[in-house]
């Protein structure tokens, strides 16, 4: 008659332990241990589409990798005037105040509309425009606790070139609306 196998005890393992965290960041110099300062980059498509691959504020993302948070608010479609009235729920919804690196703000191809065209909607009176700029840099500044402001000024309008992409990204019908 065969004997009965012999039961052998589970094997007991015992959980890690996280390290201390002191322990862990030891080694790393101070800045990156530390809260990084916060980049804003604000505006209308051209900005949001700058985190697209190979973008401009993916780009800026790698360069200040580690060294700054990019905080992304690229509207498509947004003028200044609609970027001024949404600016304070955009500063709310900041973190805290400390460790600005700096603002961007790209506006201006909305608001540089035609006034009696298919987007005429979108167009703000350049008196209008430079009032809303200026709002808005005044409220980044205080409110926002920005000290450095950085404004990228709008592309050119070209009425013809924006047409032969339209038609090459959907069609002839579509782009004439």
């Amino acid at each position: 008659k065969k004997a009965a196998p012999k039961k052998v005890a589970p094997m007991q393992v015992a959980p890690k332990q996280a390290a201390p965290r002191k322990a862990l960041l030891q080694d790393v110099p101070a800045p990156f241990a530390v809260q990084k300062q916060l980049i804003l980059t604000l505006g209308d498509s051209l900005t949001e589409r700058g985190y697209w691959e190979g973008g401009w504020v993916s780009r800026l993302s790698q360069a200040f990798s580690r060294k700054a948070d990019v905080m992304h608010r690229g509207y498509g479609g947004f003028n200044t005037r609609m970027i001024k009235e949404v600016l304070p729920d955009i500063l709310a919804g900041m973190p805290s105040r400390n460790m600005r690196a700096f603002a961007t703000v790209w506006l201006g191809a909305n608001d540089a509309a035609v006034c009696d065209g298919p987007s005429a909607l979108q167009h703000v009176p350049l008196p209008e425009y430079k009032a809303n700029l200026a709002a808005i840099v005044r409220g980044l500044q205080r409110n926002g606790g920005f000290d450095s402001v950085v404004l990228l000024t709008p592309p050119p309008v070209h009425d013809g070139g924006r047409k032969a992409w339209q038609i090459e990204k959907t069609d002839e019908a579509t782009a004439a609306n």
